[in-house]
């Protein structure tokens, strides 16, 4: 009997066939360092590769997904991959999962959950890669990349997302205000004593303003601060800037610095009105008025103040070009001898059409234009002194005062500039004089100290000017090799009132046993020359002995009776 069993053989060979490749396929899914599940909605496990086996210990086949997970990983998988498997459609995300008896028990997989549609009936492959090293490098990465590496503080990028996101987390009918900080003369501790003194100094001052009530502290970057609030009005957010600055006035870093100045900028926005760019903008704007009006002030923004700021910006690019093609000139004003009524000085001024020197200076000084300003000033000014000078007049007793400050100072290489200069133009040192201000003795560095010593030693004449204003102290007379004081302007022009006629005369008596010599400033009528005169002070300047001049105005004014 013969039957036809070609088909049926057939199909064992190729069910033959198929059960050697799916086994072939389970060897393939056993040996994958993934975890492949594969499975029935509403039923249970079908499948499960040596890794799921072996991670998720209670899991075999026929068990349901949901009571092998993690409770809190089970809600997560029914709230948002099963709805999405069931509308046919490929779930893809990050899963956490809790694996027992594991040395890192808390992982996270990559997860694509695939479903497969077989009439009513729903199967699903899951395929789950450990990626939980990668995410914590990644999260990692992400918090530094949000924060300052120097102060541990949130930096520029964390703080321009914080305040566009602050309308997520604040009223809408509140108020945002924000404090710009800029430490004063943070240059000066860098130039001076080296860059890691500046950072501790940073350090300090960050972790002062972190102990400082605030919604968000960061640091912007260089020696700038940012603090934030919410529900500041201005008043309030200007009493609260006042408290940052008296708190940044504790801060002390032993060998740096004994008394830390700021100057802040306060700007105020509604939050529905909130431009993170322009309200920093603002701040910034006020706080760059606060340095220009005495430093370690607070001032909150007004609308004209960007006029200011977009001034100085240009007046710093212009200023460079104007060093670059020889645009500024030196005037000199005579000091008179009040014995022989002779011009025995001159204090040598920098002028530039362009702007006055109270406002091109400051910008000088912030900019670190002031090296190659002061350089030029120097070099100009004994240049002419030597230009006066007759033949054979070297040691002539005529002198030259050139005002420094103390980013000049912190310069190491200022000493060897002054002696170079002196010795170029065949300038003996004493005829130099060196003004300096108060606010470079009131913290000196010991760059600045040692600067001072040395030039005096060579014979450079010191001279403290504007001295009975501000802070002045006899103290700076003990501890620095001081020549010459310079009686400010404010008590000259005062003399007719008795309180400071007394305490000019006092100045005045104690610099003579001192044996210092003192040049009265701004005298500009004859009733003032007169006083001066009376208090025994041998030496002034101002309107009515001589304006200040252009170079070649002095061979005339020297001629002059």
């Amino acid at each position: 009997e013969f039957r036809d069993i070609h088909e049926q053989a057939e199909a064992e060979i190729e069910s033959d066939a198929t059960s050697r490749s799916l086994e072939r396929l389970l060897q393939m899914l056993d040996q994958i360092g993934d975890l492949v599940i594969v499975g029935r909605v509403g039923a249970g496990i079908v499948y499960l590769n040596n890794v799921a086996s072996a991670l998720l210990g209670r899991a075999e086949t026929g068990a349901r997904l949901m009571d092998v997970l993690h409770p809190t990983t089970a809600t997560f998988v029914m709230e948002q991959v099963l709805p999405t498997m069931l509308r046919s459609e490929q779930w893809i995300g990050d899963i956490a999962i809790t694996l027992a008896d594991h040395p890192d028990p808390d992982r996270i997989f990559s997860t694509t959950a695939i479903p497969v549609h077989d009439g009513d009936v729903v199967y699903y492959g899951v395929v789950m890669h450990d990626v939980t090293e990668a995410r914590r490098q990644s999260d990692e990465q992400y918090v530094q990349a949000r924060r300052d590496p120097l102060t541990g503080m949130p930096n520029r990028l964390a703080l321009m997302e914080y305040l566009h996101a602050i309308d997520e987390h604040a009223a809408p009918d509140a108020h945002v205000s924000v404090c710009f900080l800029d430490l004063d003369n943070l240059k000066v501790v860098n130039d001076g004593l080296g860059h890691s003194a500046g950072d501790r100094l940073l350090q300090a001052v960050g972790q002062a303003l972190l102990q400082h009530p605030g919604d968000l502290v960061a640091r912007f970057g260089g020696d700038e601060f940012v603090v934030v609030h919410i529900n500041h009005d201005p008043t309030a957010a200007i009493q609260a800037a006042e408290q940052v600055r008296r708190h940044i006035g504790t801060v002390r870093v032993p060998g740096v610095a004994t008394h830390v100045g700021a100057s802040i900028g306060v700007a105020t926005y509604a939050v529905e009105a909130l431009d993170p760019e322009r309200i920093l903008r603002d701040a910034d704007a006020a706080m760059y008025v606060a340095k220009r009006t005495g430093r370690s002030r607070v001032v909150h923004f007004d609308e004209s103040m960007r006029d200011v700021v977009a001034r100085r910006f240009n007046l710093e690019a212009s200023l460079r070009q104007a060093l670059a093609h020889d645009e500024l000139e030196l005037h000199y004003q005579p000091v008179v001898s009040m014995a022989s009524d002779r011009v025995i000085g001159f204090e040598a001024l920098t002028r530039w059409p362009v702007s006055y020197p109270d406002e091109f200076i400051p910008v000088a000084e912030e900019s670190g234009l002031i090296i190659p300003l002061g350089s030029w000033a120097l070099d100009t000014a004994l240049r002419t002194l030597r230009h006066l000078d007759g033949p054979g007049d070297g040691l002539d007793g005529r002198t030259m005062a050139v005002n420094v400050s103390a980013h000049q100072l912190s310069d190491p290489q200022f000493t060897t500039m002054v002696l170079d200069a002196l010795s170029t133009h065949d300038i003996t040192p004493h005829r130099l004089v060196l003004e300096l201000t108060e606010s470079i003795l009131i913290d000196p560095s010991a760059e600045v100290d040692t600067a001072l010593r040395k030039l005096h030693e060579a014979g450079v004449k010191l001279a403290l000017d504007d001295f009975g204003t501000g802070h002045s102290s006899i103290g700076y007379l003990r501890r620095y090799p001081i020549s010459i004081l310079k009686l400010d302007t404010g008590y000259t022009q005062n003399l007719d009132d008795r309180s400071t006629l007394i305490i000019a005369e006092a100045i005045v008596n104690m610099a003579v046993r001192l044996g210092i010599e003192v040049i009265a400033e701004g005298v500009e009528t004859d009733e003032q020359l007169a006083t001066v005169v009376g208090m025994g002070i041998t030496s002034a300047q101002g309107f009515l002995l001589g304006r200040a001049m252009p170079a070649d105005e002095l061979p005339a004014r020297l001629r002059a009776p």
